[in-house]
């Protein structure tokens, strides 16, 4: 086709040049495989995109994109190719009951007996807990809310990692608190009095992403300052591992997870809430502001230590011997 594309010109299309082809996908199999689609409305041989795809019984997905692809190659002197690769939330499935989310949304209003910071948090939850349950209803703006969810952008300054993005969207209103529990972007340094207060300040460089709902600004949050969604109690356990030795541990419980599941190119991921006991630990060193932490991974690993050497010496001094586990 390269050495006689000319030649054959008139069999497979009805212009001079070349014609442009653009395409979105939401990812590179979906991007190659309109480009195929296109391709198929555009030449005079119809019979093209079939003849090339193998369609065979032993036929796989990767298949059709490779001879998709060969396809490509032999039109490339009568079309340009141009794709973008978007990214963004497909579908929406919310489960249970819309009584359900009703009677979350009603939860609401006790947030305002735990004082003005938490009041500020309902304030901002309102118009999200709203079109959760307008979502049930086919609301006219339910789309529109959905694509609003999150955003990603890459700071100015040079580097790699979490610090380098911020994360914009109606869902940084879950993200109100800082780890230590002051609300984001409190300033110690203003003055105490209610007017301050009243004032919601997430993010440190507003700018025109930002998104506002029924009067609410959503703010970025730079992704390195997520806070962790559990909430723990220290919890000592008497006699454990063995008799006469307690164990500092943890109960922990919340969102502690996302399950991913991952079927014909798409990916399912819903949060994972659970709980579960850990330790040995430290509590004096890891009951700290900074739930989640580094520091407390590493005071874990300390407590670990600490109890093994602990019941190794109990064992050695004539203690019952039971086997040490980690919890």
């Amino acid at each position: 086709m390269s050495a006689h594309s000319e030649t054959l010109r008139d069999m497979f299309v009805e212009f001079d040049g070349r014609e442009k082809i653009v395409v979105e996908g939401d990812s590179w199999e979906g991007m190659i495989t309109s480009f195929g689609e296109e391709l198929n409305h555009r030449v005079k041989t119809k019979w093209l995109k079939d003849w090339i795809l193998p369609n065979f019984s032993t036929s796989t997905p990767q298949d059709d994109v490779t001879a998709t692809i060969l396809m490509m190659g032999l039109m490339k002197n009568f079309f340009d190719f141009e794709g973008m690769l978007v990214c963004g939330i497909p579908s929406v499935t919310l489960l249970g009951e819309r009584e359900d989310w009703v009677k979350l949304q009603s939860k609401l209003g006790r947030l305002y007996e735990f004082g003005t910071d938490a009041g500020l948090f309902a304030d901002a939850l309102k118009p999200i807990m709203k079109r959760f349950v307008t979502s049930w209803d086919a609301d006219g703006e339910t789309r529109e809310f959905w694509e609003q969810i999150v955003r990603a952008k890459k700071k100015w300054s040079c580097g790699e990692g979490a610090s380098e993005w911020d994360v914009s969207g109606w869902i940084t209103a879950f993200q109100f608190f800082e780890r230590d529990g002051k609300r984001r972007g409190f300033d110690p340094w203003d003055s105490e009095d209610e007017e301050t207060k009243e004032e919601v300040k997430m993010g440190i460089f507003p700018n025109d992403w930002n998104i506002i709902i029924d009067g609410q600004s959503y703010l970025p949050v730079s992704l390195s300052d997520l806070s962790t969604g559990y909430a723990k109690a220290p919890l000592k356990m008497k006699g454990y591992p063995q008799a006469g030795v307690d164990t500092d541990a943890y109960l922990l419980a919340g969102n502690i997870g996302v399950e991913r599941v991952e079927e014909d190119g798409w990916v399912e991921a819903r949060p994972v809430s659970g709980w579960f006991l850990y330790g040995p630990v430290d509590t004096n060193y890891t009951v700290g502001p900074f739930f989640g932490s580094g520091s407390e991974t590493e005071g874990i690993a300390v407590g670990i230590a600490v109890c093994k050497d602990a019941a190794i010496e109990s064992k050695a001094s004539g203690g019952e011997g039971e086997e040490v586990k980690d919890l």
